[in-house]
């Protein structure tokens, strides 16, 4: 086979190794979406592992940070 190939395979793996790592070791997801989300990288190589990663950099993102409203600044009405 070609030496192309071999690395493709390689870095394919290595990708879709460390995107079902970082489902295991997140603490925001239950165990039914992690072994979900386990299936579908390892199901559908690049999409899935894609899809995956997109959604844990989503989830991981803190939410956006509103104006805090304590009731004792000034107001314009």
């Amino acid at each position: 086979m070609n030496n192309t190939l071999y690395y493709s395979l390689i870095g394919f793996g290595i990708f879709n190794t460390y995107i079902t790592l970082r489902v295991i070791f997140s603490s925001q997801i239950n165990a039914f979406q992690k072994a979900a989300q386990s299936l579908i990288i390892w199901i559908l190589p690049v999409i899935g592992g894609a899809i995956v990663l997109y959604l844990l950099n989503d989830i991981d993102r803190a939410p956006p940070q509103g104006p805090t409203d304590d009731g004792n600044g000034p107001h314009i009405y």
